[in-house]
């Protein structure tokens, strides 16, 4: 595929053709920290940033370690307004701007500290880096000893988009930090969502809250699962259960067989989150003839409910589609009797009583007469 008109091929991938291609060390001075003695040091115990602190496009100062420090030291590593901190291990590029957050602030080692030289735009630069990390471009400058990092003298090398104007930098810049803010508050609105529907699951599910049409007898009982209305019915867990389907502890190698060779899921307690099956997480892929062997004590249909049993403990999701899956390790599967909706059951295994029971596995469930008969 050709490149559009207007744009150019380079190392750092398409752009404009009025951009040109630079490199870190031509743009900024680089200062990589170090492992600061403090019993070789006097003098008054400073705080200063590691390595864990800086997150993406923050610094998480909430819990910052002090360390006595000699007077060069304290010119070396101060932290000034705008530093831009870059992991030099861990995970490599990850990167934070320093805006004063305190009046006296210092990093340690696996961080580099970048000041422009020459105006390039520090938040343009931390976004560059953001998108060289997340698609794996900065790898090819890292060098695997023990561990994995990322030295100056290659960090100098990598290769960055240059704009042709200051203005265009700092608008970039703008637009993406605007995007960052929305995200930011978008976040929070899911947050306080889920705290108003956390709540309303509370109310519903042990009858504090009726729905229209439904209160059969009014007033309510104190009952092994708290406080419940007069018409609801309490019984054991295993009384709503038609089936627990539990393939743990089986292995391909066990039926002669391996993974790979297929395009069947395995789900397992890593794809299992709560409320919802997660594809994208690292599983392993079954193919027919395993599905065949494996799933002997019964298939996944849409609704049935899955428990993770260890790491985590108590996730719960449902089979969102006709697909097939191979259950996998540390989930179990739950399928309700005909009489019980296999969302009530899921909504309810997210629910308090049956967390707060989960462990002991005296497990009660209250159920409506009427939902008997639907």
């Amino acid at each position: 595929m050709g490149v559009r008109p207007g744009y150019k091929q380079t190392e750092v991938g398409v752009i404009p053709e009025d951009w040109e291609v630079t490199y870190i060390g031509a743009e900024f001075t680089i200062q990589l920290g170090k492992m600061l003695d403090s019993e070789k040091n006097t003098g008054i115990p400073k705080p200063y940033v590691g390595n864990r602190a800086v997150q993406w496009g923050w610094v998480d100062v909430s819990n910052l370690e002090f360390m006595k420090m000699t007077p060069s030291d304290l010119q070396r590593f101060r932290l000034r307004n705008g530093d831009l901190l870059v992991c030099e291990g861990g995970e490599i590029g990850r990167c934070a701007i320093w805006n004063e957050t305190l009046d006296e602030c210092y990093y340690q080692k696996a961080l580099h500290r970048l000041r422009p030289k020459s105006g390039y735009n520090v938040t343009f630069m931390l976004n560059v880096l953001r998108l060289l990390a997340s698609n794996g471009f900065l790898l090819n400058f890292v060098t695997q000893t023990s561990i994995a990092h990322l030295p100056k003298e290659k960090l100098e090398l990598v290769p960055i988009p240059l704009p042709p104007t200051k203005a265009e930098q700092q608008a970039i810049a703008e637009a993406l930090s605007d995007a960052d803010a929305l995200i930011e508050s978008l976040e929070q609105l899911l947050a306080k969502k889920r705290l108003l529907k956390q709540g309303a699951m509370q109310e519903l599910l042990t009858g504090k809250r009726r729905l229209p049409g439904f209160e059969v007898k009014r007033g309510y009982r104190q009952s092994e699962v708290g406080v419940v209305p007069e018409d609801w019915e309490i019984m054991p867990f295993d009384q709503v259960v038609e089936a627990y389907i539990d393939y743990r502890g089986r292995t391909p190698r066990k039926l002669g067989l391996s993974w790979g060779g297929g395009t069947i899921l395995a789900l397992s307690a890593n794809n299992v989150q709560m409320g919802r099956i997660d594809p994208e997480k690292e599983a392993y892929l079954g193919s027919e003839e395993l599905y065949r062997k494996w799933m002997v004590q019964g298939e996944c249909e849409v609704g049935d409910v899955l428990l993770t049993m260890e790491a985590p403990l108590g996730n719960v999701a449902q089979i969102p589609d006709s697909k097939k899956y191979i259950l996998s390790q540390r989930v179990l599967l739950i399928k309700p009797k005909d009489w019980v909706l296999r969302d009530y059951l899921a909504h309810f295994m997210k629910g308090a009583s049956f967390r707060s029971n989960f462990h002991s596995m005296q497990l009660a469930q209250p159920l409506r007469d009427s939902a008997k008969n639907t």
